[in-house]
């Protein structure tokens, strides 16, 4: 995983204020990371599945990507839609 992807991600599983701006304005704060276009646009679509690609993308390996399921909880956060 991108470095920019795994800091994004780890920050909103360990920060409950940067996960419940993300819930509130996922755009405003995707603007503000790292990230690049791709793995944006992917996170403000909310499409689990696209997410779930693009983390298989990041990890080509699997002895790497069975990391992912920690991920898991935060993937809920960013698949769920904005209300």
């Amino acid at each position: 995983m991108s470095a920019a992807l795994a800091t994004f991600m780890e920050e909103l599983a360990l920060d409950p204020v940067r996960r419940r701006a993300f819930q509130a304005d996922r755009h405003a704060v995707l603007a503000e990371s790292d990230l690049d276009d791709e793995q944006r646009a992917v996170l403000a679509g909310g499409d689990i599945g696209a997410i779930n690609a693009l983390l298989s993308q990041e990890h080509p390996d699997p002895v790497q990507r069975s990391t992912r399921g920690a991920l898991a909880l935060v993937v809920l956060v960013v698949a769920t839609p904005e209300q």
